[in-house]
C-alpha cells in the first residue's frame, strides 16, 4: 500500500506513474465508509481495479467497521 493522493508520494503512485505507463487511474473522493464499508470494495469490482493503493488510516478506519475480510 501506498499514501493517498494527499500525500507526497500519491502523486507519483495515483497520477504521474500510471499516465506515464499509459494505464487508467480511477480516484474515488469522499469517506472510506460511505454509504457503507464495503463501498469501494464494490466500486473496484464493478470497474474491474485490480491494484488498490490508499492511506493506512483509511485501511484502520475500514477495518474497525468491518473487521472480516471480503470474500477473494
Amino acid at each position: 500500500m501506498h499514501g493517498d493522493i494527499g500525500w507526497i508520494t500519491g502523486h507519483s503512485y495515483i497520477v504521474y506513474g500510471p499516465l506515464s505507463l499509459g494505464t487508467t487511474t480511477v480516484v474515488y473522493e469522499g469517506t472510506p465508509n460511505y454509504p457503507d464499508a464495503a463501498g469501494r470494495g464494490r466500486i473496484a469490482e464493478r470497474l474491474g481495479v485490480n491494484i488498490f493503493h490508499t492511506s493506512p488510516t483509511a485501511i484502520r478506519m475500514l477495518r474497525r467497521s468491518a473487521p472480516t475480510r471480503p470474500a477473494q
